[in-house]
């Protein structure tokens, strides 16, 4: 059975995410009543058992449970307003929020969470399985993640992509005038490889924001339902009057 970790400090939490890894965070707090609890602040139990199911069910994910009064840091950096709350992150980027026991929401969160991760026995090639990175490629790749405060592995490039994902994800960029560096994967499959190790994800495009791993397509369009990307990027987006002038760089001159 899968374990849930419980986190009592942010250096703790940071330690944990150190590694690429998709999360599932339960914010909570003892003696607090909630008004969706027919039990009063006895909430807590039946959510404690909902959860440990929840990662049995999903052990492809990783699963934290956090006191927000115990870890203020964690809670401030998370913005969190009330408890419960659920928090599906890639590594410290947040992809999906759920306030409340709305125990289905949360539910069908995890669960798509959990698909996007394809199945490692069959979705990732045999010879990329047991890629290992040596420091000389994670350094490289942490050159290329962090070349631009936000930055895209794609198939091909933005004015010539070579796939509808990576076509749609620039154009979802573009669209909120977000100024990005472009690495194309089918350029060096060294790199290719190495990525989905290092970001535990199998699948491009692939986005990072200041050197973090936030997801592909998929997560982008979700998240840009929940409002500008830009905002929960943290970055500031171009003016128009710059739109024009700027360019989708690409990165090739870093292999």
């Amino acid at each position: 059975m899968q374990q849930v970790t419980e986190v009592s400090s942010l250096a703790q939490w940071k330690a944990f995410v150190s590694t690429p890894k998709v999360t599932v965070l339960f914010f909570y707090a003892k003696n607090v009543s909630i008004a969706s609890s027919d039990s009063g602040a006895d909430w807590l139990g039946p959510a404690n058992v909902l959860f440990t199911q929840l990662a049995t069910l999903h052990p492809r994910l990783s699963f934290c449970k956090v006191d927000a009064e115990a870890v203020p840091a964690l809670s401030t950096e998370f913005r969190l307003e009330v408890v419960p709350t659920f928090i599906i992150s890639v590594s410290s980027n947040v992809v999906d929020r759920i306030e409340g026991m709305k125990v289905a929401e949360v539910a069908q969160a995890i669960d798509r969470a959990s698909k996007r991760l394809a199945d490692p026995t069959s979705a990732v090639p045999t010879d990329t399985k047991a890629a290992v990175l040596d420091d000389a490629l994670r350094n490289r790749l942490l050159k290329l993640t962090t070349a631009s405060p936000v930055m895209v592995f794609m198939k091909g490039s933005p004015n010539e992509p070579k796939c509808g994902f990576s076509r749609k994800t620039i154009g979802l960029l573009k669209d909120e005038n977000i100024e990005c560096g472009t690495f194309d994967i089918l350029t060096d499959d060294t790199v290719r490889q190495g990525l989905k190790v290092f970001s535990n994800w199998p699948t491009f495009p692939q986005v990072y924001v200041n050197g973090a791993f936030v997801g592909g397509l998929d997560i982008l369009t979700e998240m840009k339902e929940e409002g500008p990307l830009a905002d929960q990027f943290g970055i500031q987006p171009l003016n128009d009057d710059d739109v024009e002038k700027a360019l989708f760089a690409s990165l090739t001159d870093l292999i």
